[in-house]
């Protein structure tokens, strides 16, 4: 099955260089936090692509590092798809320049058949999860956190049949 987006708006390139974006303070003095509406992160997403390669080209520039930056393609699709879209921006107080941004979303899946189910072998859970580090496992031996999880997601939201809660 494939998903189907919407058209969203132009994407804009930032009007300002991104390589001159001031770094946030470990305090956060002199960045603004927002919580800004769907509307709102859908105009930002140039912008939000910009600084992810800006973040990346920082890191990789002091420390050896293979990550990818995230596509304009995936970020377009969480902006546009991801309902509830919650999420927080920094931004310098100086100037309003985008430093960084989280989002979020509850747990969503496509697949009309989707099904928790951690005694699947098709799962491949192992048995050690952290014992050996002196950690306390974590596992669903039993198969009843997927049990409680499937009888959660069996929730319909919506009209979609295929938009489920967990």
């Amino acid at each position: 099955m494939l998903a189907r987006r919407f058209a969203l708006p132009p994407v804009h390139e930032a009007k300002y260089e991104p390589r001159q974006i001031p770094n946030a303070a470990p305090d956060m003095v002199g960045t603004a936090i927002i919580r800004p509406p769907r509307e709102i992160w859908l105009t930002l997403l140039g912008e939000m692509v910009q600084m992810v390669n800006e973040a990346l080209r920082r890191r990789a520039s002091c420390a050896r590092d293979a990550s990818k930056p995230l596509s304009l393609e995936y970020m377009a699709d969480r902006l546009d798809v991801d309902d509830p879209l919650l999420g927080y921006l920094a931004v310098s107080r100086e100037d309003g320049w985008l430093q960084g941004f989280v989002t979020c979303t509850t747990f969503t899946t496509w697949h009309a058949d989707f099904r928790w189910d951690s005694l699947s072998p098709a799962v491949e859970l192992a048995t050690d999860h952290g014992e050996s580090q002196g950690r306390t496992p974590r596992v669903d031996e039993d198969g009843s956190l997927a049990d409680e999880l499937q009888a959660r997601t069996a929730r319909v939201v919506g009209e979609s049949p295929l938009i489920l809660e967990a």
